[in-house]
């Protein structure tokens, strides 16, 4: 399922155009498709998160599980909150997209 994620994530792999992929594990299918949205819209919060001050945008990663990772989005002047949980695999895939990878090493305190 998370090989069909990551295919759906680097070649933009179409749903209509690859049905039979989809078709042969549709549960599977069904799964990779939802994996695939969130990591897209966590990707999206994360590459609008500017971590200057100046944004008042609040980033915490910490340890979750083997390999897993609990990533806090925080922005108090709009009372807004999102905790996303992902496991090694998922955190993995979500730091192949170079914008999110450089906001994670920002807030996980690694050299760029």
């Amino acid at each position: 399922m998370l090989e069909l994620v990551a295919r759906m994530r680097r070649e933009a792999f179409s749903r209509n155009r690859n049905f039979d992929a989809f078709a042969a594990a549709d549960a599977d299918g069904a799964r990779a498709r939802r994996v695939w949205r969130y990591l897209r819209s966590l990707e999206k919060d994360l590459s609008s998160a500017s971590l200057g001050g100046e944004t008042g945008v609040h980033l915490q990663i910490e340890s979750h599980g083997d390999g897993g990772r609990r990533i806090t989005i925080e922005v108090p002047s709009l009372h807004i909150r999102r905790v996303a949980i992902v496991n090694a695999e998922e955190y993995a895939l979500l730091r192949e997209h170079p914008d999110t990878r450089a906001v994670l090493d920002v807030a996980e305190g690694r050299r760029l």
